[in-house]
Protein backbone atom coordinates (compact mmCIF):
# COMPACT_ATOMS: atom_id res chain seq x y z
CA UNK A 1 0.00 0.00 0.00
CA UNK A 2 1.07 3.48 -0.74
CA UNK A 3 1.16 5.68 2.55
CA UNK A 4 1.78 9.54 2.61
CA UNK A 5 2.70 9.45 -1.48
CA UNK A 6 2.47 13.10 -3.56
CA UNK A 7 2.28 12.08 -6.99
CA UNK A 8 1.87 8.35 -8.51
CA UNK A 9 1.35 8.03 -12.63
CA UNK A 10 0.31 4.99 -14.52
CA UNK A 11 4.12 3.91 -16.30
CA UNK A 12 3.52 4.55 -20.52
CA UNK A 13 3.26 0.99 -22.06
CA UNK A 14 3.21 -0.77 -18.62
CA UNK A 15 -0.49 -2.14 -17.99
CA UNK A 16 -0.41 -2.43 -14.56
CA UNK A 17 2.55 -0.51 -13.06
CA UNK A 18 2.70 2.69 -11.38
CA UNK A 19 5.57 4.82 -10.18
CA UNK A 20 5.64 7.76 -7.54
CA UNK A 21 8.33 10.95 -7.24
CA UNK A 22 10.43 9.20 -4.97
CA UNK A 23 11.56 6.69 -7.36
CA UNK A 24 9.50 3.81 -6.36
CA UNK A 25 7.64 1.68 -8.95
CA UNK A 26 5.04 -0.41 -8.08
CA UNK A 27 2.59 -3.19 -9.64
CA UNK A 28 -0.68 -4.35 -9.18
CA UNK A 29 -0.19 -7.80 -10.69
CA UNK A 30 -0.62 -10.66 -8.50
CA UNK A 31 1.02 -14.01 -9.28
CA UNK A 32 -1.78 -17.12 -9.25
CA UNK A 33 1.18 -19.46 -9.57
CA UNK A 34 0.33 -22.09 -12.23
CA UNK A 35 -3.07 -19.74 -12.72
CA UNK A 36 -0.92 -16.99 -14.10
CA UNK A 37 -0.79 -13.36 -13.04
CA UNK A 38 -4.45 -11.51 -12.23
CA UNK A 39 -4.39 -7.78 -11.69
CA UNK A 40 -4.86 -6.64 -8.14
CA UNK A 41 -6.32 -3.84 -6.77
CA UNK A 42 -3.43 -2.72 -4.06
CA UNK A 43 -0.31 -1.42 -4.94
CA UNK A 44 2.70 -3.98 -4.36
CA UNK A 45 6.33 -2.15 -4.53
CA UNK A 46 8.96 -3.70 -6.23
CA UNK A 47 12.12 -4.38 -5.93
CA UNK A 48 15.22 -3.49 -7.57
CA UNK A 49 17.98 -5.39 -9.22
CA UNK A 50 21.52 -3.65 -9.48
CA UNK A 51 23.34 -3.36 -13.09
CA UNK A 52 27.00 -3.71 -13.80
CA UNK A 53 27.27 -0.07 -13.47
CA UNK A 54 25.46 0.22 -10.18
CA UNK A 55 21.71 1.44 -11.50
CA UNK A 56 18.72 0.08 -10.32
CA UNK A 57 16.95 -2.17 -12.82
CA UNK A 58 13.09 -2.97 -12.46
CA UNK A 59 11.59 -6.24 -14.21
CA UNK A 60 8.54 -5.79 -15.92
CA UNK A 61 8.12 -9.58 -16.05
CA UNK A 62 10.54 -12.11 -17.01
CA UNK A 63 12.17 -10.51 -20.55
CA UNK A 64 11.39 -6.84 -19.84
CA UNK A 65 14.06 -5.11 -17.10
CA UNK A 66 14.63 -1.32 -17.32
CA UNK A 67 17.08 1.17 -15.59
CA UNK A 68 14.61 2.65 -12.85
CA UNK A 69 16.00 6.42 -13.70
CA UNK A 70 15.19 6.01 -17.30
CA UNK A 71 11.47 4.60 -16.28
CA UNK A 72 10.80 7.26 -13.59
CA UNK A 73 12.35 10.01 -15.99
CA UNK A 74 9.96 9.23 -18.97
CA UNK A 75 6.70 8.89 -16.42
CA UNK A 76 7.01 12.26 -14.79
CA UNK A 77 9.01 14.48 -17.39
CA UNK A 78 8.59 13.06 -20.66
CA UNK A 79 10.66 10.98 -23.59
CA UNK A 80 14.59 11.15 -23.96
CA UNK A 81 15.47 13.29 -26.57
CA UNK A 82 18.20 10.74 -29.19
CA UNK A 83 21.52 10.75 -28.01
CA UNK A 84 20.95 12.24 -24.32
CA UNK A 85 21.59 10.76 -20.81
CA UNK A 86 19.55 11.11 -17.73
CA UNK A 87 21.46 12.26 -14.96
CA UNK A 88 21.98 11.62 -11.12
CA UNK A 89 22.11 15.78 -10.72
CA UNK A 90 23.68 14.68 -6.65
CA UNK A 91 25.92 11.56 -8.78
CA UNK A 92 24.01 8.81 -6.12
CA UNK A 93 22.82 5.93 -8.38
CA UNK A 94 20.22 4.97 -5.93
CA UNK A 95 18.45 8.11 -5.85
CA UNK A 96 15.57 7.61 -8.62
CA UNK A 97 13.53 11.01 -6.97
CA UNK A 98 12.48 13.26 -9.83
CA UNK A 99 13.76 16.37 -7.96
CA UNK A 100 17.50 14.66 -8.72
CA UNK A 101 16.73 13.59 -12.39
CA UNK A 102 17.63 15.45 -15.97
CA UNK A 103 18.54 15.07 -19.18
CA UNK A 104 21.89 15.82 -20.42
CA UNK A 105 24.69 15.02 -22.38
CA UNK A 106 27.58 13.23 -21.54
CA UNK A 107 29.51 16.10 -20.91
CA UNK A 108 27.11 17.42 -18.82
CA UNK A 109 27.16 13.97 -16.74
CA UNK A 110 30.74 14.03 -16.25
CA UNK A 111 31.08 17.61 -15.58
CA UNK A 112 28.43 16.61 -12.76
CA UNK A 113 30.70 13.57 -11.48
CA UNK A 114 33.63 16.39 -11.52
CA UNK A 115 31.56 18.82 -9.13
CA UNK A 116 30.37 15.92 -7.03
CA UNK A 117 33.59 14.67 -6.38
CA UNK A 118 32.74 10.81 -7.90
CA UNK A 119 35.52 10.77 -9.85
CA UNK A 120 38.51 8.47 -8.97
CA UNK A 121 41.35 10.72 -10.66
CA UNK A 122 45.12 9.80 -10.01
CA UNK A 123 46.23 13.79 -10.65
CA UNK A 124 45.39 17.16 -9.47
CA UNK A 125 45.89 20.45 -10.77
CA UNK A 126 49.45 20.83 -9.25
CA UNK A 127 50.61 17.83 -10.31
CA UNK A 128 49.45 18.57 -13.86
CA UNK A 129 51.44 21.74 -13.53
CA UNK A 130 54.66 19.46 -12.34
CA UNK A 131 54.19 17.44 -14.96
CA UNK A 132 54.29 19.96 -17.40
CA UNK A 133 57.23 21.71 -16.22
CA UNK A 134 58.99 18.10 -16.89
CA UNK A 135 58.41 18.27 -20.59
CA UNK A 136 61.72 18.16 -21.75
CA UNK A 137 63.77 17.54 -19.06
CA UNK A 138 62.38 13.70 -18.57
CA UNK A 139 61.69 11.65 -20.53
CA UNK A 140 57.44 10.24 -20.70
CA UNK A 141 58.39 6.86 -19.36
CA UNK A 142 60.04 8.67 -16.24
CA UNK A 143 57.33 10.83 -15.37
CA UNK A 144 54.52 8.22 -15.58
CA UNK A 145 56.29 5.94 -13.20
CA UNK A 146 56.88 8.53 -10.73
CA UNK A 147 52.72 9.47 -10.92
CA UNK A 148 51.66 5.17 -11.48
CA UNK A 149 49.56 6.63 -14.72
CA UNK A 150 50.64 5.35 -18.32
CA UNK A 151 52.62 7.24 -20.74
CA UNK A 152 50.11 8.04 -22.91
CA UNK A 153 48.80 9.93 -20.23
CA UNK A 154 51.78 12.30 -20.09
CA UNK A 155 51.49 12.67 -23.84
CA UNK A 156 48.40 13.45 -23.67
CA UNK A 157 48.96 16.57 -20.64
CA UNK A 158 52.07 17.53 -22.06
CA UNK A 159 49.91 18.09 -25.44
CA UNK A 160 47.22 19.58 -23.45
CA UNK A 161 44.74 17.14 -24.58
CA UNK A 162 43.60 16.55 -21.61
CA UNK A 163 43.64 19.07 -18.55
CA UNK A 164 43.24 21.96 -20.83
CA UNK A 165 42.13 24.10 -18.01
CA UNK A 166 45.33 23.56 -16.00
CA UNK A 167 48.18 26.16 -17.59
Amino acid sequence: MINNVVEVKPIKGKLGYFADVDGNIYSLWINKGRHGLVMGNRFRKLNFSKSKSGHFVVSFGREDKELVHRVIYQTFVGDIEEGKFIRHLNDIKSDNRVCNLKQGTQKENMSDAMKNGVLKTKLDKEAVKTIRSLKGYKKRKEVALIYQVSENTIKQIWNFKTWKEVV
